[in-house]
């Protein structure tokens, strides 16, 4: 933190750093060593029994070699683990009238790990070629319930994502079934990121999607080539999740996750949007789009934004009420790239995201439209965030 204060001196005060200034610097090198250990998650070491066999499953010694052992009777388990509770925020709920007091909540700080090398500018690889094939028009290209949104040419580009914060960007897929006998059936899947120990921020339209049973979100952080840079071990699910999207400004969901890892990968702060940074081209997103991301996550910088909206009032889970801000932008962007972070470094060292991505919004003008894409945020990203760090344990 200290060092990245040293290399910010200069830049105004509260401040997000150019992208300029950060190609002269080279990222910072991490101080302490990981702990290995922690790359294997308790969810992973996890799965449920049948009740005909919870006395009876045992682990043998393999029939293939004996240096490895074999658990008997694996039809039985039932890999993954179901969420317990959830909540969904409707337009119903919130337009209930709240007699509570609106609170202003600006910041919540980030978890910079020491562990890391810090992602001024991230590692580029070569994009996967098993990837779809994109549109380079500035136009919504729809294709199996997918689209593709790109302003001129395509900015995004693949990375290795081994630096902070990248690292705390995720995979996020979600599942469902529709009996306790039924099999897990993949819901879809998009970005999300971490913003506490325990605590994932992404969108709320990514939520279990009724009618069902029991539902399951699996969280892989890091994730490229088909599994998490830390290890094919290091993944979670979602324990419990609160969900809104009464308007693009709101639509975000925070999810209590069964294992703490971010410990291991470090935390996004989160920060409300101040339109004195309109057009600064200072803004970051990094998420998994289906067009060029499905297995290696894409990175796009300079981005601006172009304008602010303001969004529904939202009751927070306690009950008071943060204003919501719906944050327009040029950034490339296509399904699977939902839950996304709108981030930037900061002049006192913090790495803040400002905003969750939404997808995309045509504005109708007097003489015209424009396209943009979105992200919710304002007051109810760091209020939100500072509400489940209190209450989910950060």
């Amino acid at each position: 933190m200290e060092k990245l204060k040293k290399i910010f001196q200069g830049v105004p005060a509260d401040s997000p750093i150019p992208k300029e200034l950060l190609l002269e610097q080279e990222n910072p090198r991490p101080t302490k060593e990981l702990d290995r250990n922690l790359f294997i998650t308790d969810a992973a070491k996890s799965f449920r029994l049948t009740e005909k066999v919870k006395d009876s499953a045992k682990l043998s010694v393999s029939k293939l070699n004996k240096e490895l052992g074999q658990l008997d009777q694996i039809s039985p388990f039932d890999w993954g683990i179901p969420g317990k509770t959830e909540e969904i925020i409707s337009m119903e709920k919130l337009q209930t009238k709240i007699k509570s007091e609106k609170i202003k909540v600006t910041e919540a700080e980030a978890f910079v790990p020491e562990t890391h090398i810090l992602g001024l500018h991230p590692k580029v690889v070569f994009a996967n070629t098993k990837s779809a094939k994109r549109n380079r028009l500035n136009r919504i290209v729809t294709k199996s319930a997918n689209h593709t949104t790109i302003f001129g040419s395509d900015n995004r580009v693949n990375i290795y994502p081994n630096t902070y914060p990248e690292c705390c960007v995720c995979r996020v897929e979600v599942y469902t079934k529709l009996t306790d006998a039924s099999p897990w059936s993949y819901q879809g899947r998009g970005t999300g990121f971490m913003v506490g120990r325990k605590i994932l921020m992404t969108s709320g339209h990514m939520r279990p999607q009724q009618p069902y049973k029991s539902w399951m979100i699996k969280v892989i952080p890091a994730y490229y080539d088909g599994r998490s840079i830390y290890g094919n071990s290091f993944y979670t699910y979602g324990e419990s999740y609160i969900a809104y999207q009464s308007d693009v400004g709101n639509d975000m969901m925070v999810v209590k996750l069964y294992d703490n890892i971010g410990d291991t990968t470090g935390y996004f702060g989160a920060k409300s949007y101040n339109s004195d940074w309109e057009d600064m081209n200072v803004w970051t997103m990094t998420g998994y789009p289906y067009d060029k991301g499905e297995n290696r996550p894409t990175y796009q910088s300079s981005i601006s934004v172009v304008d602010d909206d303001d969004g529904d009032d939202v009751k927070l889970p306690d009950g008071r009420t943060v204003d919501s801000t719906q944050i327009e932008s040029y950034a490339d962007e296509a399904s699977g790239a939902s839950g996304s972070p709108l981030y930037s470094w900061f002049s006192n060292g913090q790495m803040y995201a400002i905003g969750v991505h939404h997808g995309n919004e045509t504005d109708w003008e007097l003489f015209g439209s424009n396209l943009h894409s979105v992200a919710s945020g304002g007051d109810m990203l760091p209020a939100l965030v500072v509400w489940a760090r209190n209450n989910w344990g950060n």
